[in-house]
């Protein structure tokens, strides 16, 4: 099985996890990219006859937002889940981000701000997934961290 986590956003990513394979793609202001990414997935999984999961984060509107930053990225969140739907890459899971958070860090974030939030994601991600420590040195690496953990996530959902 092949879990796909999902960061969206104009800095986010996308990460693929195949047991203690991972692979991960940064979203950089465009969906092209990533969208080619998920293709290849998708064609991945057909060659060796797996399932994929995808667990996308939902997202919102969220308050001192500006009007264009916030259009920007629901449009982004738009494109890649228009993509896994067109693609017939099942959408396991649409956590919102307290939802994911708390699952995997045990309800630990209640009054952590988002800064703390971004380096426990790398330090979780890095703990659960020693070979990702490479991809996760950066501060700006946190988006490869929580969509990580976001497939993850996805590991769990199937076991319940």
């Amino acid at each position: 099985m092949i879990y796909i986590g999902i960061d969206p956003g104009s800095h986010g990513a996308i990460v693929a996890l195949r047991g203690t394979d991972i692979r991960y793609m940064d979203i950089d202001c465009s969906t092209n990219d990533a969208i080619a990414f998920l293709r290849e997935q998708k064609e991945l999984a057909e060659q060796r006859k797996e399932q994929i999961g995808v667990v996308l984060e939902y997202v919102r509107a969220m308050p001192k937002q500006g009007v264009s930053s916030t259009f920007k990225f629901g449009m982004i969140y738009g494109e890649l889940r228009g993509a896994c739907l067109a693609l017939g890459l099942p959408i396991i899971a649409e956590p919102t981000p307290i939802k994911w958070k708390n699952r995997i860090f045990g309800g630990r974030i209640a009054g952590v701000d988002k800064a703390d939030q971004k380096r426990m994601a790398r330090d979780r991600a890095r703990e659960l997934y020693p070979q990702s420590a490479e991809w996760l040195k950066r501060v700006k690496d946190a988006d490869r961290a929580e969509a990580l953990l976001m497939a993850h996530y996805g590991t769990q959902q199937a076991g319940r």
